[in-house]
């Protein structure tokens, strides 16, 4: 899907979640020439997914 806007993909995202039973967070992204640029892609995973460090904890 292409979106054009990231925070129209979060409240897509977080939506479906919600509709599902779950949530979810931000992870990696890539973004194009640098911080400046547009965002190329970005993962979004589960809330629960990984492991925290342990100093967070």
């Amino acid at each position: 899907m292409k979106f054009v806007s990231e925070e129209e993909v979060g409240l897509f995202n977080n939506a479906y979640a919600k509709a599902m039973g779950f949530s979810v967070r931000k992870h990696k992204s890539k973004r194009h020439r640098g911080n400046e640029g547009y965002v190329k892609w970005r993962n979004w995973v589960c809330s629960r997914e990984g492991k925290r460090n342990k100093k967070h904890l």
